[in-house]
């Protein structure tokens, strides 16, 4: 009994937590981008832990939508220099000039925070086998208007606080490059990682097919804490191990 009820604490807490979390629509797949148009997918695989953490998305000042595990925002804006915001119990940043004509793949991951849980964003560079999944497997969703208006006043404060850190360069962030862009000129590297840049409390990872991932080992341990703690049994535990070790 005393196992039950610290899980279904743990759950309520983390159901709880969300910030401006809005609820999604379906939504038809985007046309690909003219070359003054640019075209961002945020993914979100399931992974269980912290499937029901919301992750709200942010261009600068502008509200993009709420990402779900197992849905994806197609956002259209313009080449140029822009700073992504997501947040959960933190916020994460991704930072970069998008080049026009190109469509950018970006995936939250997941991990274990001090009350809920916290998120990184990640590029994926064209060649990446993940990216064909992810069109086909994920739901794509958007805001009602109405919604992501409302929630952009709301939390207007909030989000100019988090780019003022940006600004005064007390934050981490992930870094856009030129190789991210994925079209007919862009560039097939191979699989790396790129450490954040920056300093700061507030941390965000560049992470793409790396074999070893920060976010993840992290992941993997406080996975094996709640497991002999007996949070979650033998099977639930090897369950969500093998599903942190497949997004390395």
């Amino acid at each position: 009994m005393k196992k039950v009820f610290a899980i279904v604490c743990i759950c309520s807490l983390w159901l709880a937590t969300g910030c401006a979390s809005v609820k999604m629509r379906p939504a038809p797949a985007m046309a690909a981008p003219t070359e003054n148009e640019v075209v961002v997918n945020f993914v979100r695989p399931r992974i269980w832990l912290g499937d029901g953490i919301h992750v709200d998305l942010w261009d600068g000042e502008t509200f993009i939508g709420t990402l779900k595990a197992g849905t994806k925002i197609q956002y259209k804006t313009t080449p140029g220099n822009h700073v992504f915001l997501a947040d959960a119990e933190n916020w994460a940043y991704l930072v970069g000039e998008l080049e026009g004509g190109k469509e950018y793949y970006f995936k939250a991951n997941i991990f274990p925070g001090v009350m809920t849980a916290r998120v990184a964003l990640g590029v994926a560079f064209p060649g990446d086998k993940r990216v064909r999944e992810w069109e086909d497997d994920f739901q794509s969703v958007m805001p009602p208007e109405e919604d992501r208006v409302r929630v952009e006043a709301e939390n207007a404060v909030e989000v100019r606080k988090a780019l003022d850190k940006y600004k005064a360069g007390e934050v981490s962030y992930g870094e856009i490059t030129t190789e991210h862009g994925h079209g007919t000129n862009a560039s097939v590297p191979a699989a790396t990682e790129t450490a954040p840049r920056g300093s700061g409390s507030e941390t965000s990872q560049e992470v793409v097919s790396s074999p070893v991932v920060d976010d993840e080992v992290e992941s993997l341990r406080k996975l094996k804490n709640m497991y002999e703690q007996g949070l979650i049994n033998e099977e639930e535990y090897l369950a969500e191990k093998k599903e942190i070790l497949d997004e390395m």
